[in-house]
């Protein structure tokens, strides 16, 4: 008669096995066994997902067939008939535990292309998928790259053959990386919340601390200073048009 061994080197002697139990399906493999133990006392062995990673069926000391990975114990366990006095043939169920496909390496690649084919409104729903400004320290940087820091999306200016852990994204490394923010049309209507960290465009609107202004020169380049301090200069107050 054919054993089922565990990884234990627990056997049990085997009326049947196979995926013809389960309808070919191969995530799921059914074994009809002889023993005298309780459908319970089976129960507490199979359940034991370390001792299931691996299921032999022998014939003497041939293998006949290995089952690797079959460490979910299914919910179809029944005693089938009365073998012979004091034992019993039991149908049990091992299934394969769902595929985490998050996890898998080949999933978190394909992911890392994806993002980087986002829009920067697209990017802004999803900033967890970014990696954070912090993982590139002491490694290097290419232009275009895409980050968070401190819960904010950014994009950096340049490449940086090295990143320093005290140049983080600030005011005083606006001209290196520049905040990510929604998407605005730059109107009275619509006007850009300003940051001392972006370049400003001539005839667009910006909005600071509830004050709309319009800009009158492009900069080109990071102010490093409010609306309000460089009004006749870059700005002049909005009016309602």
């Amino acid at each position: 008669m054919e054993k089922l061994f565990l990884i234990d080197g627990t056997s049990y002697d085997l009326k049947m096995a196979g995926f013809y139990f389960t309808s070919n399906e191969e995530d799921k493999v059914g074994f009809e066994i002889v023993t005298d133990k309780t459908i319970e006392e089976l129960e507490t062995v199979f359940s034991n997902t370390e001792n299931t990673k691996t299921l032999t069926v022998k014939r003497n000391d041939l293998t006949l067939k290995t089952y690797e990975g079959y460490t979910i114990l299914g919910d179809q366990f029944e005693v089938t008939k009365e073998y012979r006095e004091g034992l019993n043939l039991i149908k049990l169920f091992m299934q394969m535990p769902e595929l985490e496909y998050e996890n898998l390496p080949e999933t978190k690649l394909a992911i890392s292309y994806a993002v980087q084919l986002m829009s920067n409104e697209q990017a802004l729903t999803c900033k967890s998928v970014f990696p954070k400004w912090e993982s590139f320290i002491n490694g290097e940087m290419e232009k275009d790259t895409r980050f968070t820091y401190s819960g904010e999306l950014y994009i950096s200016n340049q490449d940086i053959p090295t990143v320093i852990e005290n140049q983080y994204p600030s005011i005083d490394t606006a001209a290196i990386y520049r905040r990510i923010d929604e998407e605005h049309a730059g109107t009275l209507e619509d006007p850009i919340p300003y940051s001392q960290m972006m370049a400003v465009e001539e005839g667009k609107y910006y909005i600071e601390d509830e004050i709309i202004y319009k800009c009158i020169r492009s900069s080109g380049q990071p102010l490093y200073a409010s609306c309000a301090s460089l009004v006749s200069n870059y700005f002049e107050v909005a009016k309602s048009e």
